[in-house]
């Protein structure tokens, strides 16, 4: 990732319903997730379980997570194999706040700081769920498979 410093920021406004659709593009420019796929592959990113997530470091990840993320991932964690939107991981996150304030500007900054740590602590290429973008909901969507859910249980 590129270091910025406070004077190569800009503020711009930006509809509400683009806000997740900038977040994408700055986090893929950085390299914090992977680019969006081409079209023809069913809007699927290669983020599944690859051979490097052995549960020794499904763990260690899991530990060496903030208390956001482990609400994330407790709650993709509890259904395997479910496609969970944005929005719900949203929810999810003011429910695990102690001030109960969450906004999609909270998902974005968790889930860039978790796709950092994934690429630089833990040496991958992929997070330990699926993520597939929704054009007509616009926002992401994620799925946690049973193995991985299953390893995290343990």
């Amino acid at each position: 990732m590129t270091s910025v410093n406070n004077t190569d920021l800009v503020e711009i406004l930006v509809p509400r319903t683009l806000v997740m659709d900038i977040y994408r593009f700055i986090a893929e420019k950085s390299g914090s997730i992977p680019p969006r796929p081409q079209r023809g592959d069913g809007g699927a990113m290669a983020a599944g379980l690859s051979a490097e997530w052995d549960a020794t470091l499904l763990k260690r990840m899991y530990q060496e997570s903030d208390k956001n993320m482990r609400a994330i991932l407790d709650y993709l964690i509890s259904r395997p194999g479910e496609s969970v939107r944005a929005s719900d991981l949203v929810h999810v996150l003011a429910q695990s706040r102690d001030d109960k304030q969450a906004t999609s500007n909270t998902l974005g900054g968790t889930l860039g700081a978790f796709g950092r740590r994934v690429k630089s602590r833990y040496k991958q290429d992929s997070w330990p769920f699926k993520v597939n973008w929704s054009h007509e909901e616009r926002q992401c969507h994620y799925t946690m498979s049973e193995e991985v859910a299953s390893q995290l249980r343990s």
